[in-house]
């Protein structure tokens, strides 16, 4: 999902480099079938280096986000922001990360930015807004 999302999102310079044949260095190289991204992801878990990237990140961060064990919502007991851009490809994964959250008691609080994508560093305001947060949340911690 997340891929064919991509697919969809990318801009059109990027859509030309995954025209490009494989051998070349920039090749865009997005798997075109389910069965072609997880054979990608069972090369990273095979050979988890830091030389080799995928998507923009190496082998081996994608093989710990592979190995990681499943959250333990109840073992969340902080505040816990959470801030996505509804135009993300991997909105699901928060809505459904947080509805958990939610589910099991935890104090969390999403920021769920209808406008933004993946890049909340684009966004001074969002980042100032969790700034905002936190230092809330520091006041309470200080006068609790």
């Amino acid at each position: 999902m997340f891929i064919e999302g991509m697919r969809k999102n990318v801009p059109c310079w990027m859509k030309l480099l995954d025209l490009m044949p494989r051998w070349l260095p920039f090749a865009f190289c997005l798997p075109k079938t389910r069965e072609a991204y997880d054979l990608v992801m069972n090369k990273t878990l095979e050979n988890p280096i830091t030389r080799k990237e995928f998507l923009g990140m190496t082998y081996q961060y994608h093989a710990d986000a592979l190995l990681y064990a499943a959250p333990r919502y109840v073992q969340i007991n902080t505040p816990f922001l959470v801030v996505s851009g509804a135009q993300d490809t991997i909105i699901q994964s928060s809505d459904a990360f947080v509805q958990k959250a939610k589910d099991a008691g935890v104090p969390i609080t999403y920021e769920r930015v209808e406008d933004m994508d993946h890049y909340v560093r684009k966004r001074p305001d969002i980042i100032l807004k969790s700034f905002e947060w936190l230092r809330y949340q520091l006041w309470l911690f200080t006068v609790c």
